[in-house]
């Protein structure tokens, strides 16, 4: 007999008194701050607990993360798959339910979740124990991961991978181990860090075109830029049958890209909701249409996989990583509705286009054959209630039913009450849109304060015609993310708080606490589900954050540092060793030996070879060997591992651990530390070509939360001699050298001047191709602004790569003839979607570096500058290239557009005007030309 359905109702909650709900949160501020240890540990152990439910359980995380694609199975529905169908899945991707789909998918991961750390926190043997894990647990919603948002980390404001993926092991507090005075922390594989498979049963290895072949069915565990699979080589198969994380990677692929948060910006200027859910667009599409959620979710696959699990839609789902990039998706998807919540005023913010949508002509499981996709139709298999009754996206649109908020959207706080005490919509608006200018737009805040004279930026005149409508902004904040006292392989405690003055648990130091904007776009209901406990609301942040130091510790344990290199394989936690923290003296960093234009040379693969443990200092001594032969004073570096990730292309430097652990400590304890300051590179005097040159670049910092580490890697420049990088970061720059940063200043301490709008030139690469071109090969096409690598291995972190978009998606025919029923209606379709990659912040770079050759953002000089410097390639999941030619739709063009500013930071930036440059892109290889429509 068939199980009742699962009804997905959300972690039970009772609003405070003014209507506050409980947050999801940033997880990297959630786990930094030392108020949420208990939650963290309830969090680690849970998710931790889920993953190893057997395959066979209904509420499994391997029957969860399946509902996504692989292995093609009914869930929860009493719908058995027919032998003779090859149509299966629930795939909504390339679809106008992208957004809608995901929000009860996540709420049931949420909810499972939230169940198994009630049980844990029930199962303290003392009382004391058990009634404040319960609270915490009563209180915990899955956190957020923001890929787009610049955050304090080792001295610098960059992107970065979240801190707690990091770490291969983690030790908790668990309820058997509480018991245990000796050793109250129990060692875990880090559930964050890759799930290890209870079966693969039902996943299937891909092969594409080219014979490249990625052995998901014999992969034990999840991997983020894995190797190139060589059945010969035992390294890499047992690698890729371990799971292979390569974090690395991500991070610094990250941190080159200049377009992501104004593309995330972007996307919040359109209030047609046709546009902004889904890659899927008209043919042609409008110029203005090409930005989507659905888009700068793929690319962020693609970063994150690199040929791993997360690159691809069929198996990504089952990588932790997965969830906390999710949850972010769903948390831009309510922002959006917030700002657009008056459908009064914006008609299209809703499924009003459905002639524009895909009609499923031979249907699936739950939607019926030759129906069109809108708001009724069936979200399957979410059910919201035990009778089987299916949600659709009228039935989610309003994302607290589920239990919770966002940071940006708490229409309770005293701020939007007018002078009668009345919620004002307007206020609320206006800060929502304010807060998220001020976290994405990078290009708004340099025009606003760019040094540059502004006939050199602006128009004349502001032009007419607004394609876009919408309004501008102001606020948020940033806050400081995590530790400075454990790097990669290191260990977290989670534990119980201090007793007679000891501290058992090491929470992370020192944070500047995440602005906590406000908004929803509907009138939130006074009461959610009365079952549960009712929620008191925090005081509201302050919008530049709020310090939260962990008191200092008496007592605190530490692990050795990893015993592999960048790229570690997923393996059993190495053994536990405990020492006290050295003591507070200042150790020097080591030499950065800095590379002049260097040629990067790749080195036979090696194995680091940990020293003994020293008194005060541990450290690991790679071979003496760098790029080109040299290894500079004080500095080492290890040969490549045989794959297409960074750990790959750089050669790293020895861990000055005991300096690690002092800088941490000091920084927890509230001494200021000094950022050490790193010499970019000149470069080697030659000529700039379409092919680009290989120039070793320096880089240093603080990476993995406390180790220093001299690093080399690869990157280009426009020309020969100029310094700083296209990348986000906000590391401070040098003496003599241009600083690419963005300031720490939020707008709402900026100048707006005396009330007059700033109308400057806008520019954007637009991509469009049929997804199913290659046959469901998922691809990057990178966008370049100046020379490149030739290795399409580097192009990923090359310095002169603006962004990409990635089409994520997987074979349409599985191995055993069955397919995904939404990806075949797409191929015989010829589906068509798009992307979009803002040019603007890498030309601003070279305005105002006029070295570069640019003077300003006027076409009449911009469009020969693009011409010379603007480039595009591809490549597959583990960077080999894909000629251009190899995609007969792919047409890359370049729009330019009026932006206008408003005075008011709750405006967001108009665009309007738009212009296709066929000049820039003709005659070049997928470059669209005059005559090929849009």
């Amino acid at each position: 007999m068939a199980s009742a359905p699962y009804a997905i109702t959300g972690i039970p909650t009772t609003r405070a008194p003014d209507g506050a709900l409980p947050l999801r949160q940033e997880i990297d501020a959630w786990s930094a701050n030392p108020a949420n240890v208990d939650q963290v540990n309830l969090y680690l152990q849970a998710l931790a607990a889920f993953q190893q439910l057997p395959a066979t359980d209904k509420l499994s995380y391997f029957q969860i993360a399946g509902i996504h694609g692989e292995p093609f199975i009914p869930w929860d529905e009493n719908t058995s798959p027919n032998p003779r169908s090859r149509w299966r899945g629930y795939c909504t991707h390339a679809s106008i339910l992208f957004p809608t789909w995901h929000r009860p998918y996540l709420a049931v991961f949420e909810q499972i979740l939230h169940s198994i750390m009630q049980r844990i926190a029930a199962a303290y043997p003392d009382q004391e124990l058990r009634t404040r894990y319960q609270t915490a647990a009563e209180a915990f919603r899955i956190p957020y991961w923001d890929s787009a948002q610049l955050k304090e980390r080792g001295g610098r404001r960059s992107l970065n991978v979240p801190y707690l993926c990091t770490l291969p092991t983690v030790q908790v507090f668990t309820p058997t181990s509480a018991g245990d005075t000796i050793r109250p922390f129990e060692t875990i594989d880090n559930p964050l860090y890759s799930y290890k498979f209870v079966t693969t049963q039902g996943i299937t290895s891909f092969q594409d075109q080219d014979g490249n072949f990625f052995p998901f069915a014999n992969a034990m565990g999840t991997s983020r830029y894995p190797p190139q699979y060589n059945s010969r080589d035992p390294t890499v198969s047992s690698q890729w049958t371990n799971g292979f994380v390569d974090n690395d990677s991500i991070t610094e692929a990250l941190r080159n890209l200049s377009s992501l948060g104004e593309d995330v910006y972007r996307s919040f200027t359109t209030s047609n909701y046709a546009w902004y859910s889904s890659t899927q667009q008209s043919n042609p599409p409008a110029p203005n249409s090409y930005q989507s959620l659905e888009s700068i979710h793929n690319e962020i696959h693609g970063i994150t996989g690199g040929g791993g699990h997360m690159s691809w839609n069929t198996v990504s789902s089952f990588d932790p990583i997965f969830w906390l990039h999710h949850c972010n998706v769903d948390r831009l998807f309510a922002i959006w509705q917030a700002i657009y919540a008056d459908t009064g005023r914006y008609p299209d913010a809703w499924f009003n286009a459905q002639s524009a949508q895909l009609r499923d002509e031979r249907g699936t499981w739950s939607i019926a054959a030759g129906s069109r996709e809108n708001a009724d139709t069936p979200l399957a298999p979410f059910h919201k209630d035990d009778r089987g009754s299916v949600y659709n996206s009228n039935d989610v649109r309003n994302w607290t039913r589920f239990g919770s908020s966002y940071p940006e959207l708490q229409p309770w706080l005293p701020q939007y009450r007018d002078s009668t005490g009345e919620f004002n919509a307007t206020l609320y608006r206006n800060d929502v849109v304010a807060q998220v200018t001020d976290l994405y737009s990078r290009v708004r805040r340099r025009v606003q304060n760019t040094q540059v004279p502004r006939n050199r930026l602006f128009a004349a005149t502001q032009t007419g015609t607004q394609t876009f409508q919408g309004s501008s902004a102001t606020a948020g904040g940033s806050f400081a993310a995590p530790p400075t006292t454990q790097g990669p392989g290191q260990q977290l405690q989670f534990g119980p708080p201090s007793s007679g003055g000891q501290q058992a648990f090491a929470p992370p130091p020192t944070v500047q606490a995440q602005a906590q904007p406000q908004g929803q776009p509907f009138t939130p209901p006074t009461t959610l589900p009365t079952q549960g406990q009712q929620f008191t609301s925090p005081p509201p942040q302050t919008a530049q954050g709020q310090q939260f130091p962990p008191p200092p510790t008496h007592q605190q344990q530490f692990a050795p540092p990893p015993t592999q290199e960048h790229g570690q394989a997923v393996t059993s936690p190495p053994a536990q060793t405990q020492f006290s923290p050295p003591p507070t003296q200042a150790f020097s960093p080591p030499p950065t030996g800095e590379s002049h234009g260097q040629q990067f040379t790749p080195q036979p693969q090696q194995q680091f070879t940990p020293q003994p443990q020293q008194q005060q200092q541990q450290q690991f001594a790679p071979p003496q060997q760098g790029p080109g032969g040299h290894t500079p004073q004080g500095q080492h570096s290890s040969p490549p591992p045989k794959k297409s990730g960074l750990s790959g292309l750089m050669s790293s430097a020895k861990l000055h651990f005991g300096e690690a652990l002092t800088a941490g400590r000091e920084a927890a304890q509230g001494h200021q530390q000094p950022v050490k300051q790193h010499q970019q590179p000149t470069h080697a005097p030659g000529n700039p070509s379409s092919s680009g040159t290989a120039l070793a670049t320096k880089f240093g910092g603080i990476i993995g939360g406390g180790i220093h580490m001299a690093q080399e890697r690869l990157g280009s420049k426009k020309q020969p001699g100029q310094p700083g990088t296209r990348g986000i970061d906000d590391e401070p720059g040098q003496e003599g050298e241009l600083s690419r940063g963005f300031g720490d200043m939020s707008l709402s301490q900026q100048s707006f001047g005396s009330g007059e709008p700033l109308t400057y030139h806008e520019y954007d690469a637009n991509i469009r191709f049929e997804r199913f071109d290659l046959g469901g090969r998922p691809f990057t096409v990178h966008i370049f602004l100046g020379d490149f690598n030739p290795d399409p291995a580097t192009w990923m972190w090359d310095k002169n790569r603006v962004g990409g978009i990635y089409n994520f998606v997987a074979g349409v025919q599985r191995g055993d003839g069955s397919a995904c029923s939404n990806c075949e209606t797409q191929s015989q379709d010829h589906t068509i979607v798009t992307g979009q990659v803002s040019l603007t912040n890498a030309l601003l770079d070279d305005v105002e570096d006029s070295a570069n050759g640019l003077n300003s953002l006027i076409p009449e000089e911009v469009i020969p500058y693009l011409q010379r410097h603007l480039h595009w390639r591809i490549t597959d999941p583990n960077g080999r290239e894909i000629p251009r030619q190899s995609l007969n739709t792919l047409k890359i063009s370049v729009v330019e557009c009026s932006a206008t500013i408003s005075n008011n930071p709750g405006e967001l930036t108009q665009y309007g005007d738009h212009r296709v440059l066929d000049i820039v892109t003709e005659g070049r290889p997928a470059g669209k030309a005059a005559g090929d429509g849009y």
